[in-house]
């Protein structure tokens, strides 16, 4: 549980920092951004898996000392198996299409209408799970998945209930509600 909302946060924090990057720097392209962001995350992964290679914990063997993850070992189990091979570089080649279509969406849009659209993304893997024979059908995933697309549908205003605080008409905001959050224009305090 921990770990999930560990994930959570670094994800959060990713996707405000992409944000806060292309509001300052307007002319930054998409592709730009995903190259920078594969290249830190080759370099900090790098020195991770080094430094896991040492680690005396987990029940991975190094070397037939105990450690955490045996990169070496995995980087000989691709260069011998060519679908091995073929299966992570279409891993590699799939991850850099989302993150460039990701980071595209937070350039024109928000990051706020990427992550609605990452959640959006789950039914789809859902329903061609589904159609591969892969799982088995269940109402409680039906139930779920509606519950899900609502929530979108109603933090985006596509849906409105007069209950809820709609009104039906458009509201007037102030200036301030209308600044980009986290722009270069923030008044000094």
């Amino acid at each position: 549980l921990c770990a999930a909302h560990g994930v959570q946060l670094v994800v959060a924090l990713q996707m405000v920092s992409e944000e806060l990057i292309f509001a300052r720097h307007k002319n930054i392209s998409g592709l730009h951004a995903v190259g920078l962001e594969g290249l830190f995350g080759l370099v900090y992964l790098s020195a991770g898996l080094v430094a896991m290679y040492h680690i005396p914990f987990g029940s991975d063997r190094c070397d037939g000392n105990v450690c955490v993850e045996n990169a070496l070992h995995a980087l000989r189990e691709v260069a011998g198996n060519r679908w091995l091979l073929a299966a992570v570089l279409g891993n590699v080649t799939s991850i850099a299409f989302f993150n460039f279509f990701g980071i595209s969406v937070t350039k024109s849009m928000s990051a706020t209408h990427r992550m609605v659209l990452d959640s959006l993304r789950t039914m789809v893997i859902w329903g061609f799970s589904l159609l591969a024979k892969w799982q088995d059908f269940s109402y409680l995933q039906v139930v779920g998945f509606t519950i899900l697309f609502a929530g979108t549908l109603l933090y985006n205003e596509i849906i409105k209930f007069r209950c809820l605080g709609a009104t039906g008409e458009e509201e007037e905001g102030t200036d301030d509600d209308k600044a980009p959050l986290l722009g270069d224009d923030q008044p000094d305090a």
